[in-house]
This record gives C-alpha cells, structure tokens and sequence, in this order.
C-alpha cells in the first residue's frame, strides 16, 4: 500500500507538467500582419491559424513567459502607427542612401595605373598625371624633363640656316642650268667637255645662288622689322591722340559712346565707310586708312552731339534772298546774325535771343 500511494502522487507531478505544456503550446497565439484596406497601412495582430507571409520574419527564441510575450505583441494592435512608421523607413532607407553612395562613386578617384597599363599610356602619349602611382612618380617626371626638347644653341641654329641655304641654293642651280645629280657626281671625270663645263658653270652659280639667297633672308628681316617699328609707332601715335583728345574733350567717352551707336543709324552710303572702320577700332586692329576715317568721323560726331546737347542743328537755315536797296549815302549796320547767337547761346539766353529776332523782323 505505500508502495501505490508514491506511485499516485508522482504520477500527477509528472503528467501535469506535461499536459500544461501541451495546452500552452495549443493556445499560444501567432503573430501576423494585416494590411488595412482603407488606410494602406500594416497591421501587426494576434492570429490563431497558421498563415504565409511574402516577407519571412525570423523566429524569435521562446521566453519562459509566454503570456507576457503575447500581451507585449498585442499592444502594437492598438496602436500601429510606430510599426507603420519603422517599416516605412526601413523601405525607404535605400532611397536616401542611394544619393550618397553615387555621389562616392563620382568622387572616387581612378585608380592607379599598373605597371603594363603605364607602359601602354606612356606609348600612346595620353597619360593621366592622377593615375601615376607614387613610387613611379619621380621615375616619369625624370623621364619627362630628358625627352623634353631643348633649345638650340646659336652654332646649332647657324648651321642649320647654312644647311638650308645650301639646300636652297642647290635646288635652284641645279633648276636654273638643266643639271642632274648623275651629272654632278660624274661630270668633272667625264669625257664629254659639255658636261665638264656645265659642272663649272654649276660650282660657279651655286655660290651666287648662295649669296643671293642669304641677302634675300636679310633683305626679309629688315623689311619685317621695319614694318614691326611702323606698327608699334602707328599705335603710339593712336594712344597719343586717344589720350590729348581725353585730355581736351570733357565729353569724351559720351561722345564715343554716341559713335558706336550713330553710324547704325545713318544712310548706308555714309556707313559704308565708317562701318568696317569701327569693327576695325573696337577689335584692336586698327590701321592708318582707318585711323584716318575715325579721325573724321569722330569730329563729326563731336559736332552733333554738342547740337543735341544745346538743342540745335548742325545744319544751316535755308534763307530766302533778299534785294539790296538803294543807298542812302549813310554807314549801313551789319545785320545781327541771331542763328549764330542761338548755336552759341545757353538754354537761358535763347528766349530773348528769339524775342529780340521776332522784334527785328517785324521793324
């Protein structure tokens, strides 16, 4: 009898546990996600039958508490808006790396050249000085600086004028007199005389020739200096003038102002002149003929622009004629020229100078 009651009691300590465990694992709810169809949003909820989902989830470790689990997972129901928020950035985290990392990709450097692919740069003349590695660097530099072309020395620059000058003078000779380089070679041990004396005539024409063509060249340099000192004392003298006329004329860069405008505006046989002029002046080259054309032209447009300034023209008032009457024997006045007046008359003088003609027009 004791043996069977101690069979009874650690029966239920060990089939207790054992159905307990299996309720648990029967009730213990799962977790899964809903989209709500009238917001779009996900929504983490409690599900008692097994379901797929398109994104697989990891497992998470079984805790000794499983109901404290589930009331941790069923609070999010309530409120989903911080798993709407935290899968949002999840899905969007891509989208703002994405900037960075092509702003790296644009950023990085190239990366150095190996040594075969400097080998095939140097060769093809296109090497890129950001892609050198630094062990080479030094080497390359070395390497520039000794094929880098030298200047020549003056014997070296006189030898080669002579060489040309020889050149030249041969080709010519030889044009000049029929004569081939067989003829040359052979011609002093010919038996032919022709050919002996044209070989003569040759050692003698060459030397002209060479001489000819040496003060031909200094011939040249004299002339291209001489028109160089033209130029540079040409351009002295416009400066010169440019800067008395500164000096002179407190109007100066209006009335130049007016001149770039005014020839646009004239009649084309009058521009037609003045047009390339202009081109010439406001490009820098500018030469004697068309210094001479903006000379003019700009006491021209000094003229008007001093009538416009003053409110008068530049061109005359027609007169009618008028009949001399028979003299009286007395001194007769000279008459007062009031268009005159006005060309040189202020703003201010110019009413009484036309009231006072009116006057003298009806007396």
């Amino acid at each position: 009898m004791p043996q069977v009651e101690t069979t009874q009691a650690e029966a239920p300590q060990v089939e207790t546990p054992q159905v307990e465990t299996n309720a648990e694992t029967h009730e213990e709810p799962k977790i899964g996600i809903r989209v709500d169809e009238r917001t779009g949003r996900r929504i983490i909820e409690s599900v008692q039958e097994p379901f797929t989902n398109e994104e697989p989830k990891q497992e998470e470790p079984k805790q000794e508490e499983p109901k404290a689990e589930t009331e941790q997972q069923e609070e999010p129901v309530q409120d989903s808006q911080p798993v709407q928020t935290t899968q949002q950035t999840q899905q969007n985290q891509p989208i703002q790396t994405q900037p960075i990392q092509t702003q790296q990709i644009q950023n990085h450097p190239l990366p150095f050249y190996s040594p075969a692919e400097m080998t095939l740069a140097i060769q093809m003349g296109q090497v890129d000085q950001n892609r050198i590695p630094p062990e080479y660097a030094a080497q390359y530099a070395a390497m520039v600086s000794r094929n880098a072309p030298k200047p020549k020395s003056e014997a070296e620059l006189r030898n080669d004028f002579l060489d040309s000058v020889n050149k030249m003078a041969k080709e010519r000779t030889m044009k000049d007199l029929g004569v081939t380089d067989e003829e040359l070679s052979t011609g002093e041990f010919s038996d032919d005389e022709n050919i002996r004396n044209k070989v003569e005539r040759y050692k003698t024409q060459l030397e002209i020739n060479r001489t000819n063509i040496i003060s031909e060249y200094a011939e040249q340099v004299r002339i291209e200096q001489l028109k160089a000192q033209q130029a540079n004392d040409f351009k002295a003298s416009v400066a010169s003038w440019i800067n008395e006329q500164r000096a002179r004329e407190p109007h100066f860069d209006d009335i130049g102002f007016y001149m770039q405008e005014h020839y646009k505006t004239m009649p084309y046989e009058k521009a037609a002149s003045i047009a390339p002029a202009m081109q010439k002046a406001l490009s820098g080259n500018l030469d004697p003929q068309s210094a001479q054309v903006i000379q003019n032209y700009y006491n021209d447009c000094r003229k008007e622009y001093y009538a416009k300034l003053n409110g008068t023209s530049t061109t005359p008032t027609p007169r009618s004629p008028t009949v001399e009457r028979r003299g009286t024997g007395k001194s007769v006045e000279k008459p007062v020229d009031y268009a005159e007046k006005l060309r040189n008359a202020s703003v201010r003088d110019k009413a009484a100078i036309v009231g006072e003609w009116l006057n003298a027009m009806k007396g």
